[in-house]
């Protein structure tokens, strides 16, 4: 079998996996992504529903999609023009039409790539059985004004008010059961009205489809419009008025809450976190944590009601204002995301670069390194000596309020949390653009000038002036000089 490759004028040939591998997820949230997936949904399906499904599964899910995104812009940018490709037949139907005239296209041996990969055909199988098994568990659900759609405990910071005095549906959170538990023990500890929930999939149609060999984009559409619609009037059934939920990644969540909307119950959303995910969502309300998301998603939901949570005053509990850290030690610190649970290779190769730039930076300038670990990261075992980082692993945010820390990170939300607690460095790199989700100016750092932006960073008072310009407390000629990572 030959690989995917392209071939430059100078006879230089590079592996399509490796383009992919080093490119960010950020390039995936483009207008270049996007077009490319409608482009195949409009061809795969007549339904104006399931084209809608079609494109949120190509944009969040496709490897082809990704692939042939990938290697038009890896071609808009080489230096050295591109004489030749060999690619998979469903990576050059996901092509823009006419793109790349005068590109020879050389024939491809290997096995055809499905628009969906089979691994996720098999977690929808998993998905079904978890969700039918928290069907089986779940109690009576009481009918009240609101429910709470919830994962996790976030989905209590997000709706303090609701999930007390509504009632709480906890589905599924296979990244972290913990987590879930914790949560769920929280809850009923605090004797909040919360019962388990599950979207009602149909084993025997997804496995009807698979033995029928129905490919896997249209299974993976119809099981989640199949199992979001059913769920849609089993929630009308219980005559809310008013659903707060979290969900603008699930694909078919539109299937969801079009008929709640028709039946004029308030659907409201709270960013999941401060990336793009679906391009095509409904709900009536959707609290966003930058104008750079509402720009997103208003662009094909202009019906919803965009407002803004970014500007509301959020802070770390556990670490202190920034004008409280005179006299602490300045510390690095690398925010950690679970980029290996993810398909975000370019992310989680970049993070593990930082690591070890901040741990060699940490050494040079006599600082001291940690890494605060994601939520859903599991904290090891009592005396395992095994780490992923080179970073002092951190899991509570009050191990750090001794320092006068300064955040690095690959597009977190804590960029908005960190709010008047310190400076927060956003990575920018190729492919990689904070822009998308930050409105600039921002500061950020390259692996070429972490050392020279965090010399600069170091003194009390350069430090005490970053803080203030992340907290959106400077005066305007601050702002304008912190729009370049060397400025405070």
């Amino acid at each position: 079998m030959n690989p995917e490759t392209v071939l430059h004028a100078d006879g230089r040939r590079v592996s399509l996996d490796d383009i992919v591998r080093e490119t960010s997820f950020d390039l995936y949230q483009t207008e270049l992504h996007y077009e490319i997936c409608r482009a195949v949904a409009h061809r795969r399906s007549d339904d104006p529903v399931a084209r809608k499904v079609l494109e949120n599964l190509y944009a969040l899910k496709s490897n082809a999609a990704r692939k042939a995104t990938a290697l038009v812009a890896y071609v808009q940018r080489s230096a050295v023009p591109v004489q030749g490709m060999c690619v998979n037949a469903s990576v050059r139907e996901m092509l823009p039409p006419g793109w790349g005239q005068g590109v020879r296209i050389e024939p491809f041996t290997g096995t055809a790539e499905p628009f969906i990969g089979w691994n996720h055909v098999g977690l929808l199988l998993a998905k079904a059985l978890l969700h039918r098994l928290f069907r089986l568990l779940a109690g009576r659900a009481a009918a009240g004004d609101t429910l709470v759609r919830a994962w996790v405990e976030v989905s209590a910071a997000m709706y303090p008010a609701e999930v007390r005095q509504g009632q709480v549906l906890v589905y599924p959170f296979a990244l972290n059961v913990m987590r879930q538990v914790r949560f769920l023990r929280w809850c009923r500890r605090e004797g909040i009205q919360v019962s388990l929930a599950g979207m009602p999939y149909s084993l025997p149609a997804i496995l009807a489809g698979l033995l029928r060999r129905q490919p896997n984009d249209l299974l993976l559409a119809q099981a989640e419009m199949r199992a979001n619609a059913r769920h849609a009037q089993e929630l009308l059934a219980q005559r809310p008025r008013q659903l707060m939920t979290s969900d603008e990644f699930e694909t078919a969540s539109l299937v969801l809450y079009q008929p709640l909307l028709a039946a004029c119950v308030k659907v409201v959303n709270t960013a999941h976190g401060v990336g793009n995910y679906c391009p095509h969502i409904a709900y009536s309300e959707f609290r966003v944590l930058a104008p750079a998301q509402s720009d997103f998603y208003v662009k094909r939901n202009p019906d919803i009601r965009y407002i803004p949570l970014a500007t509301e005053k959020r802070q770390i509990t556990g670490l202190s204002h920034y004008s409280t850290a005179a006299g602490k030690p300045a510390a690095l610190v690398l925010i950690h995301q679970p980029f290996d649970l993810s398909p975000l290779k370019a992310e989680e190769a970049v993070q593990a670069q930082l690591d070890a730039e901040l741990a060699r930076l940490a050494q040079v300038l006599c600082l001291q390194y940690r890494v605060k670990m994601h939520p859903n990261s599991r904290q090891a075992r009592k005396g395992a000596t095994h780490r992923s980082f080179q970073g002092e692993p951190v899991y509570d945010w009050a191990a750090l309020d001794a320092f006068r820390p300064i955040f690095v990170t690959i597009n977190s939300t804590v960029f908005f949390d960190a709010r008047g607690v310190a400076p927060v460095l956003v990575y920018a790199g190729a492919t990689f653009e904070p822009a998308l989700y930050f409105t600039p100016p921002i500061m950020t750092i390259t692996l070429q000038d972490a050392e020279q932006v965090l010399r600069g960073l170091l003194p009390e008072d350069a430090w005490m002036r970053a803080a203030a310009f992340h907290a959106q407390e400077a005066e305007p000629a601050v702002h304008a000089a912190a729009s370049t990572p060397t400025a405070p």
